[in-house]
């Protein structure tokens, strides 16, 4: 599993490898959305150590909102995936919410429209999405699983099966819905 933080930088800025020293980036299809590999056990340490370079390149991090997880939502067949699960702050206590029991019920159901709904549901009666895993159709009738949380990272099983433009979702997690 790799961990990728995502960041936004300038068109103009061509070479990110300086900043982010020299750690595995992935790019989004367009180049101005990206993302730094990072190790869960030193990631404090190592934002922390890039951040005055990334002020100065005018690199902004990015942070998942619920409109954005929304709109990702929203246009799941656009982007080729399809939602696994989704995560809610204070789950301990949601875990007999129903509309969170329904909502474990559709995915399990594979019920896109339902999903949907329950979600936008979900979030109007004040819950907060702290994470959603997805799954990403690669178009060889394979698919890539793409955790996506509320802190600006994403998982990925393996990043060098990704053809560039299943690396869209990269753009539209980083710019929102104007991406596509």
């Amino acid at each position: 599993m790799q961990i990728y933080k995502l960041f936004y930088k300038n068109p103009n800025l061509k070479d990110i490898s300086k900043i982010v020293g020299g750690a595995p980036v992935i790019i989004g299809k367009s180049s101005e959305s990206f993302g730094v590999r990072v190790d869960p056990e030193h990631y404090r340490e190592f934002i922390n150590g890039i951040s005055k370079h990334l002020k100065n390149a005018k690199i902004k991090q990015h942070i998942m909102t619920d409109f954005k997880f929304i709109e990702l939502i929203k246009r799941m067949e656009t982007l080729n995936i399809c939602v696994k699960d989704i995560n809610f702050y204070d789950a301990d206590q949601l875990q007999d919410d129903e509309i969170v029991q329904e909502l474990k019920s559709a995915l399990w159901k594979e019920s896109n429209n339902e999903i949907k709904e329950l979600i936008i549901e979900a979030v109007e009666a004040g819950m907060k999405i702290q994470s959603i895993i997805v799954y990403l159709d690669k178009g060889d009738q394979s698919q890539e699983r793409v955790g996506i949380f509320s802190n600006g990272t994403i998982t990925i099983e393996n990043s060098s099966t990704l053809k560039k433009e299943n690396l869209r979702i990269i753009d539209f997690l980083v710019k929102g819905p104007t991406a596509i």
